[in-house]
């Protein structure tokens, strides 16, 4: 937008109309009505104070830079493995190869002479604003993931349109087989876990009681989103309630618990 602007593009300067101005200033009113009328009887929560919050988490995401720049390892094995999970979950050196040819002939593009040069140009920045965010806050949550997620489909449909485009039948049938192996993986694995109910959940905890008894005991998380610690917190509040809670010291006697597509599984060692 701002290189638009600056280089009076007509697409960008258009903005600035009368009409245009005032059918956004419009629809965000529209919009966020709801938000608006809340805020004011309620001290302006979700307007005033989240904007101070935005300032305030940019200051802290600078001071915290560097801690992320020189330790950026966490976080870069977290979007490999949703970017795996993405493209071709069944293996993980695949899905880095798509990734690096991918980004390497997206690159040769911009940098070749094309009339989608300024396309492409955008759409790196779009991927990069928030991969940069990601990791200057370090926040490797699911919760912001899916915002790459465009950029990346896109910057890889680039390659695969090129790749159809200049092999014809074998382009075609490279991505039919990625496309087959993908479907096949979604439905014999465990990628649809069932929503679970908090019935669900309790009947797992009562089952933990029953098998550390009076016993002083850890409850770790096995399987996909057991690497948040988050992952645990549904179990280790039930059982709270219950009078049993998982100790915080490093015990002897271990319980194992993983959601999958069969329900809660349960183990201990």
């Amino acid at each position: 937008l701002f290189y638009g602007i600056i280089r009076r593009k007509s697409w960008a300067v258009k903005i600035f109309e009368r009409k245009v101005l005032l059918i956004s200033i419009l629809g965000f009113i529209l919009s966020m009505a709801p938000v608006i009328i809340y805020d004011f009887k309620n001290g302006f929560p979700q307007t005033l104070v989240f904007g101070g919050w935005i300032f305030y988490k940019i200051f802290k995401s600078i001071a915290g830079f560097s801690s992320s720049l020189f330790n950026p390892s966490p976080i870069t094995s977290f979007l490999v493995s949703k970017y795996e999970s993405l493209t071709f979950p069944l293996d993980k050196n695949v899905a880095i190869l798509i990734l690096c040819i991918s980004f390497i002939y997206f690159l040769y593009k911009i940098y070749s002479r094309n009339k989608e040069k300024i396309s492409y140009i955008v759409l790196l920045l779009v991927f990069l604003f928030p991969l940069f965010s990601i990791y200057l806050n370090k926040t490797a949550s699911d919760a912001y993931i899916p915002v790459l997620f465009p950029s990346v489909i896109a910057i890889s449909s680039v390659f695969f349109a090129s790749l159809i485009k200049h092999l014809n039948i074998l382009g075609k049938i490279t991505l039919f087989v990625i496309i087959f192996l993908n479907l096949n993986f979604l439905l014999r694995g465990d990628f649809f876990v069932k929503e679970l109910a908090f019935k669900d959940r309790e009947n797992a905890a009562d089952r933990i009681i029953t098998l550390t008894k009076d016993k002083g005991y850890n409850l770790i998380g096995e399987g996909e989103g057991s690497q948040f610690e988050s992952f645990t917190m549904n179990y280790e509040y039930l059982l709270w309630r219950k009078g049993h809670s998982p100790s915080k010291n490093n015990e002897k006697f271990k319980i194992y618990i993983s959601e999958t597509s069969k329900g809660i599984i349960i183990k201990s060692k």
